[in-house]
């Protein structure tokens, strides 16, 4: 009879966390469909200046998710891949090759769709790691899908990769109670992140350390 309970109890509380989880994770995400649709129309081949000749210009080439793709921007401009372009010095010609929903494992394909040489002094930013926190992406997984997106990199004669570590998740609104626990697998990806850049003297720019997010 105690193990009928105990397994009883252990069926209940599998079933109410996934319930929750789907309330206040899952469900939100549906809600963003309008947000997605807008970031898929922006331009993912410009440059900036906008009439600079892009033969002429640095390429600017950016893998990773939604915060690459401009979920959640008014406009072209407001999106992160332009914000960063504007503050490198013209002209420079932005090539946006991530993915809606991208995680570390789609980085490569991403790559291949890249159809344009890189040269030493081009760009390439690696803005990867948040759907691998909501998915719970085991962190030696991420770190081997990171590693093999550099060696594609460097085969592409990308001399200047740039890792972005994973957001702040804790007060995401739409996570409410859930975001400690994304927030928290999102540190363990972050720490694979600074031990690879430390490892091979990349470039890293840490947003979670640079921009923790607070309760209002």
């Amino acid at each position: 009879m105690i193990l009928y309970l105990l397994g009883a109890f252990v069926v209940l509380v599998v079933y109410s966390s996934w319930t929750a989880y789907h309330q206040f994770v899952i469900k939100p995400r549906q809600l963003v469909s309008p947000l997605i649709e807008r970031a898929n129309g922006f331009c993912r081949d410009y440059t900036v200046p906008a009439e600079a000749n892009p033969a002429l210009c640095r390429k600017v080439v950016f893998l990773g998710d939604s915060l690459c793709c401009g979920v959640g921007a008014s406009s072209l401009e407001k999106t992160l891949s332009y914000q960063v372009a504007a503050t490198l010095l013209p002209p420079v010609r932005v090539i946006n090759c991530a993915t809606v929903g991208a995680r570390a494992k789609d980085l490569v394909s991403q790559l291949a769709e890249l159809r344009q040489p890189l040269g030493p002094d081009d760009l390439v930013f690696v803005v990867v790691g948040g759907n691998d926190a909501t998915h719970f992406t085991n962190p030696d997984s991420f770190r081997q899908a990171i590693n093999e997106t550099l060696k594609a990199l460097d085969k592409k004669g990308c001399a200047k990769p740039v890792l972005v570590t994973v957001p702040d998740f804790w007060s995401v609104p739409a996570l409410r109670r859930f975001g400690w626990i994304v927030d928290d697998r999102a540190r363990y990806l972050n720490g694979r992140l600074r031990r690879i850049a430390f490892r091979l003297q990349l470039k890293i720019i840490d947003v979670y350390r640079e921009s923790k997010l607070t309760q209002a």
